[in-house]
């Protein structure tokens, strides 16, 4: 397969992705919109993509709960599904408002991000492929990268706080969002892009010299 090929099919690709991404994010806003015109003081939102486990001490309490548990408060439900925990928050509580802040914040993020994919491959040219631009446009990925990581690990310690407010009746753990993952990738991205940046001033170097 030729790399124009390649080329082509990762630009067409990220285009789907982000116009995608760009269309969930409107229809994110609109949804938050309609829970703040429906005011329903009854109504909860789950707490998706992120998992939650209690630390077991015996094989018996990995069954299925039938029910939903309540917080203390009553601003949080849960229910234990094997060995991790489904939870929703009330929408309008100071938990429910910060995930709704937290959601639409991580879809403007990776839309973003798509954005930049998609500039970046507008701007690549395997006859011309030397460009200052593109140095700017890597850099601002690893900028992007680190900057969505930081949100995650901040995510990590604020929803540990709140879901702590509660009094919550168990030993909760947050596990998906808290790591260095995208920090590497950011710091790998900057370093390609310094290099990258070198490459075009041998480039135009060679180009004025001729």
């Amino acid at each position: 397969m030729s790399t124009k090929i390649i080329l082509y099919f990762f630009k067409y690709s990220t285009y789907f992705l982000y116009y995608c991404f760009a269309i969930w994010l409107f229809g994110a806003v609109i949804h938050e919109v309609y829970k703040v015109y429906k005011n329903d003081l009854k109504e909860y939102t789950e707490i998706e993509h992120i998992n939650f486990k209690r630390i077991y001490t015996n094989s018996i309490e990995l069954k299925k709960d039938s029910v939903y548990n309540f917080s203390n408060d009553k601003v949080i439900k849960y229910q234990k599904t094997e060995s991790l925990y489904s939870l929703k928050v009330k929408t309008f509580s100071k938990i429910g408002f910060y995930y709704s802040i937290y959601w639409l914040t991580t879809l403007c993020f990776i839309t973003w991000i798509l954005w930049i994919f998609k500039t970046i491959f507008n701007d690549i040219n395997l006859s011309s492929p030397f460009k200052y631009s593109i140095v700017k446009k890597l850099k601002l990925l690893a900028f992007a990268l680190i900057l969505y990581n930081l949100k995650e690990i901040a995510n990590h310690f604020i929803l540990y706080y709140l879901l702590n407010q509660s009094h919550i009746n168990l030993k909760i753990l947050e596990l998906d969002g808290f790591g260095g993952g995208d920090i590497l990738t950011g710091l790998i991205i900057f370093i390609i892009a310094i290099i990258y940046q070198r490459g075009v001033e041998i480039y135009e170097e060679n180009t004025l010299t001729v």
